[in-house]
C-alpha cells in the first residue's frame, strides 16, 4: 500500500497483487473519480467513535480510509481479498485473510467497491461475519445498482478496481436479506448522489453536462449494518449489546450530511445516542418497536450540535449573587447553548461546576494549556499533557520576524507537533502560519480579534487550511457568541462551506474529541439543532441562522432549548423539566435549572444581558 502509517499503528497489509495492477487509469493523475471522491465525503461522516478500536478494510480503494482511521486512533489494517474465491474455491486461497497477528475479531470492517466481484452473496456475508464480535459495524459501499446498469462503472469508478473480473450487480434488496440472515442488523442504508464537491471534478476532468445528467441518480450506496448476537454466540465469551431501550423516532425532518448535503430522513435515538439514519420510511418503520415514540419533525432540518473550539465561559458576563463564579460559567453556558452550541472548550483552569451532571454543555475535559511561554513552565505542562490530547497556547508577537524567532524556539523545545493548537494567532503571518501547519499545528481563529486589530489571520487561509476551527474571542467588558463570530468571518470573505466545517467537523479532530461531535451519523452524540427548512444547503442555513431562529437544541437526545412551535410537536417526556423564558422578547422553553437560575439573577438584579440579548422570566 502506498500510504505510510502513523508511526506506532499497525503495518498495513499491501494490496493484493492479483488483478489491480490490471485496471487502466481513468482520471487524471492526482484527481480521484466523482465516485471516490463522493464516497470519502460520506465515509468522514461515517468513520466516528472509532479510537482504539479494530478496523478491518476490505475490497479496493481503501489507501485514504485506513490512513485516516490510523489518524483517529484506530487500529486499522486492510485485509487480502481474494473475490474470485467465493465463486470457485482455490486450494491455498482464502477469500479474505488478515494478516496482522494482533487483530483477532474486529469491531468495525469497512467494505468498500468489494461485493460487485462477489459471485455469490452468502458465502460472502458469512466469512464478514466471521470476522467481528457481536455489536461490531459493518459499513458497506459501492457503486450503486441503478448507476451500474447505465454503463457508469468504466467512466466513474475509483482507479485500482480489478479490470480481470466481471463486475455483477446485485439488488439492495438482494443484499441486504444476505447479511440479515447471518446476523448483521440494518442499522442505516444512504443512497448519495453527487453534489456541488463533486460538480468540480466533472468541470474539470469529465464533461460538465455528464453532471446535470447524472446528479439526481444515486451514485453510490452505504449500508451500515450491526452484528447481532446469534445463538451460536453465546457460548463464546464474546461481549454484546443488551436488550434495545425505549427508542425516539425523528421522522420527516431534513437532516444534514455536511456542508453541502442533506437528505430527508428519519433519525432513530437511543437513548442517548443516535442509532441510525433511514432514508427511506419502510427502512424506519422496521426499527420501530412497541413502546417507541414518533416525534414529526417535517419541515425542519436537523444540523449537527457546534463545537466552540475556545472560549471563556465567565467572562463578560457581570452576576451580582452569592456564587458570582458559578453563576457566571452557568451563564456562560447558556449563551453558548442558545446559539446551537452543544460542546465548548472552556480555556481557563477546569472547574468541577462545568463537569456536573446538570450542567448544560458538553465541556471538554482532555487537553493541556499554557499560560506563559517561559520555557520553565511551558516544557513541564506539555509533558504533563496525555500523548492524546490538545495542547493550547497563546501565540501573540508584535512584528512578524518575533513571531518567527518564537515559532523557531518552540520548534527547539518540542512543543510545536500535531496536538499543539495555537490560540488566535496574533502578529502571525502567513510564512508564520505556514510554518505551523506543515509541523501539524492547528489554529483556532476568532474573527472578532482581527476586527479588533489583535490578530493578522489571512482569511484565503482560513478557507483553504482544514486545522483552522471558529471560537469565540474573549473579553472583559461584553459576551460574545458563535454567530456573532460567523457573521464576523462571513465579512471578512470566508464562504459559509468552510464555517459549517470550522464549527463541527473541524474542531472535533482538532481537539481530538472520541465521540464523533459535530456530526449526524449513527453511533455519535444527538447533539443537534432544528431550524425551520426552506430549501438552502445545511451551510447557507447555519450561516444565515441566528439564536432567534434556533427551533430547538438538542443535548444527548432531549430537548435543552425549545420554541413554542416546538413544544406542540416534542412528547410529554421531552416537556418535563423545560420551563418558560423570555429570550430577547420572545418564548423560549429551557432546562428548569437554568430557568432558575434567570429568575434568581432577574430578583436579585434585574434582567441580565446575554451577548446582547435581555433574559427574562
Amino acid at each position: 500500500m502506498s500510504a505510510t502509517p502513523k508511526p506506532g499503528k499497525l503495518e498495513l497489509s499491501p494490496p493484493d497483487s492479483q488483478g489491480q495492477s490490471e485496471a487502466s487509469p481513468k482520471h487524471p493523475q492526482h484527481q480521484v473519480s466523482p465516485v471516490l471522491a463522493l464516497s470519502r465525503r460520506f465515509m468522514e461522516n461515517a468513520l466516528v467513535n472509532v479510537r482504539d478500536k479494530a478496523v478491518v478494510g476490505v475490497g479496493y480503494a481503501l489507501d485514504h480510509e485506513i490512513l485516516r482511521l490510523h489518524t483517529r486512533g484506530a487500529r486499522a489494517v486492510e485485509a487480502r481479498f481474494s473475490p474470485e474465491a467465493f465463486g470457485e474455491p482455490q486450494e491455498g486461497v482464502e477469500p479474505i485473510r488478515v494478516e496482522e497477528p494482533d487483530i483477532g475479531l474486529a469491531d468495525t470492517i469497512l467494505c468498500c467497491f468489494a461485493i460487485s466481484y462477489v459471485a455469490d452473496l452468502k458465502p460472502f456475508a458469512e466469512a464478514l461475519a466471521g470476522l467481528v464480535v457481536p455489536g461490531a459495524d459493518l459499513l458497506l459501499l459501492d457503486l450503486h445498482p441503478e448507476a451500474d446498469r447505465r454503463g457508469l462503472r468504466e467512466t466513474l469508478a475509483p482507479e485500482g478496481l480489478p479490470a480481470h473480473l466481471h463486475p455483477k450487480i446485485h439488488e439492495l434488496s438482494e443484499i441486504r436479506q444476505a447479511f440479515d440472515a447471518v446476523g448483521f442488523e440494518l442499522e442505516a442504508l444512504m443512497e448519495p448522489r453527487f453534489g456541488h464537491p463533486e460538480k468540480r471534478i466533472f468541470e474539470s476532468t469529465l464533461h460538465p453536462e455528464l453532471f446535470e445528467e447524472l446528479r439526481h441518480l444515486p451514485a453510490i450506496y452505504m449500508f451500515q449494518f450491526r452484528r447481532r448476537l446469534l445463538s451460536s454466540d453465546r457460548a463464546k465469551r464474546l461481549s454484546y449489546r443488551r436488550t434495545r431501550p425505549q427508542a425516539y423516532h425523528l421522522i420527516g425532518a431534513n437532516v444534514a450530511l455536511g456542508p453541502h448535503t442533506s437528505i430527508q430522513a428519519d433519525v432513530v435515538l437511543e437513548p442517548d445516542r443516535i442509532r441510525g439514519i433511514y432514508e427511506k420510511p419502510a427502512q424506519s418503520k422496521a426499527q420501530r418497536s412497541d413502546g417507541d415514540v414518533l416525534i414529526d419533525l417535517s419541515g425542519y432540518l436537523l444540523l449537527p450540535g457546534m463545537i466552540n473550539a475556545h472560549d471563556h465561559l465567565g467572562s463578560g458576563i457581570n452576576i451580582h449573587a452569592d456564587s458570582a463564579h458559578e453563576a457566571a460559567l452557568w451563564m456562560g453556558a447558556l449563551k453558548n447553548v442558545m446559539s446551537g452550541v452543544t460542546t465548548v472548550l472552556h480555556h481557563q483552569p477546569q472547574d468541577a461546576v462545568c463537569f456536573m451532571d446538570a450542567f448544560p454543555i458538553r465541556v471538554v475535559r482532555n487537553y493541556g494549556w499554557a499560560e506563559t511561554l517561559d520555557p520553565e513552565e511551558l516544557v513541564p505542562q506539555f509533558k504533563a499533557t496525555p500523548p492524546d490530547a490538545p495542547f493550547l497556547l497563546h501565540l501573540a508577537s508584535r512584528t512578524p520576524e518575533e513571531a518567527k524567532e518564537k515559532v523557531s524556539e518552540l520548534q527547539q523545545l518540542g512543543i510545536i507537533t500535531d496536538r499543539t493548537v495555537v490560540i488566535h494567532g496574533g502578529g502571525l503571518d502567513s510564512e508564520v502560519l505556514n510554518i505551523l501547519h506543515r509541523a501539524g499545528a492547528s489554529q483556532v481563529w476568532c474573527p472578532s480579534a482581527i476586527m479588533a486589530g489583535d490578530s493578522q489571520v489571512d482569511p484565503a487561509s482560513v478557507i483553504s487550511n482544514h486545522r483552522i476551527a471558529l471560537g469565540t474571542a474573549y473579553s472583559e467588558e461584553t459576551s460574545r457568541d458563535i454567530f456573532e463570530e460567523i457573521q464576523n468571518a462571513l465579512a471578512l470573505g470566508v464562504p459559509p462551506e468552510a464555517l459549517y466545517s470550522m464549527v463541527t467537523t473541524r474542531p472535533c479532530s482538532i481537539l481530538r474529541l472520541r465521540n464523533g461531535e459535530g456530526r449526524i451519523v449513527a453511533g455519535t452524540p444527538a447533539d443537534m439543532i432544528a431550524v425551520v427548512h426552506d430549501g438552502a444547503t445545511p451551510a447557507e442555513a447555519l450561516c444565515a441562522a441566528d439564536a432567534h431562529s434556533l427551533e430547538a437544541i438538542l443535548l444527548g437526545g432531549r430537548p435543552i432549548v425549545a420554541t413554542d412551535s416546538m413544544m406542540q410537536r416534542i412528547p410529554a417526556s421531552w416537556r418535563q423539566g423545560l420551563e418558560s423564558i423570555r429570550f430577547d422578547g420572545t418564548q423560549r422553553w429551557i432546562r428548569w435549572q437554568l430557568q432558575r437560575l434567570i429568575r434568581n439573577l432577574v430578583d436579585r438584579a434585574g434582567s441580565p444581558q446575554l451577548a446582547g440579548k435581555t433574559l427574562t422570566v
